[in-house]
């Protein structure tokens, strides 16, 4: 016996049957879906609710004919292939137009030879790396050659610093400052020691001797301090003895107090002995020159004196200002 539906019976169907008139509806068992004919295709019936029916994509394995589905989707209506993994791919819109092209800006720092020149450094106030040489205006108080110049500018060029350092000898290094609307002077930190070394045998037989020369190049500055540390013994080759021995150094490049000692002997030296000077002092260079240091001494009796093979030892520094 037929199964009775009653009021609400909507045959049920494993797959669509022939279409009825318009109006007729049937239910899928397969996909769970209601459907009514408009009398040539049947049409899954959208669910709704609340303000009004909203589409849903249906999920299956194959997809449908695009020419003729089996259901006619609504607008909206998606299909996902669930046989394929498709991986996620950027798409790119449309390139817009190239705006302008925006103002230069300011240029960074340079590096500008002044080495051959006679440049005021009071006209570097731009801020930047320089080559610069000791025949600038206004130069720092190096040795000769060139140096890189560095130039600071702050507070739009209310304050200003300079800094120096020797390219041939980077021990000698000097900074200023602009301060006030002016450069201020030079300020040079110590440069270190100058040379250092052994000297030969020596031998006086009048009241002044050379004592030593620097190898070229270790120059001293007009204006810098120095120090000299000295260590020597005079031996008393005159065949007789002396008294009241006294010497003086000096180099030729500063001026010593008058009638300056460096050593004094009150008691008689005999032949054959000798004295045994250590000493060291700071002075300042009258004028930037390679030095010659010169020793000079008074005695009662006759001559010579000597200073034997390595019997002395000098060191000469660079104390700054």
């Amino acid at each position: 016996m037929p199964r009775s539906y009653g009021i609400t019976n909507v045959a049920p169907w494993a797959s669509a049957p022939p279409v009825g008139p318009a109006g007729d509806t049937y239910y899928n068992t397969g996909n769970k879906a209601l459907y009514i004919s408009d009398g040539t295709t049947w049409n899954q019936i959208q669910a709704g609710g609340g303000g009004g029916g909203a589409p849903y994509a249906p999920v299956t394995g194959t997809p449908p004919n695009p020419s003729s589905p089996t259901v006619t989707p609504p607008t909206g209506l998606l299909w996902v292939d669930t046989s394929t993994t498709p991986s996620w791919t950027p798409v790119a819109g449309p390139t817009g137009p190239t705006g302008p092209t925006g103002a230069q800006g300011p240029l960074g720092p340079g590096l500008v030879d002044y080495g051959v020149t006679a440049a005021d450094l009071n006209t570097l106030t731009a801020s930047g790396t320089y080559v610069a040489a000791d025949t600038n205006s206004n130069a720092p108080p190096f040795p000769a050659g060139q140096y890189v110049l560095i130039v600071s500018r702050v507070s739009a060029g209310s304050f200003m610093q300079q800094q120096a350092t020797h390219i041939a000898q980077p021990n000698f290094i000097a900074n200023r400052m602009y301060t006030s609307g002016a450069w201020q002077g030079w300020k040079s930190p110590a440069a270190g020691q100058l040379w250092t070394g052994t000297g030969p045998s020596t031998a006086f037989s009048g009241g002044v001797g050379t004592l030593w020369s620097p190898a070229p190049g270790v120059q001293e500055i007009a204006g810098r301090k120095y120090r000299v540390s000295i260590w020597w013994a005079l031996a008393n080759n005159t065949g007789a003895s002396q008294a009241f021995v006294y010497y003086t150094l000096g180099n030729g490049n500063w001026t010593p107090p008058a009638n300056s000692r460096i050593f004094w002997q009150g008691a008689t030296t005999t032949a054959g002995q000798s004295n045994y000077i250590a000493t060291s002092w700071v002075y300042t260079a009258n004028s930037t020159m390679v030095p010659v240091w010169t020793l000079g001494f008074n005695a009662a009796g006759g001559t010579p004196w000597a200073i034997g093979a390595n019997g002395l030892t000098m060191v000469l520094e660079d104390v700054g200002y």
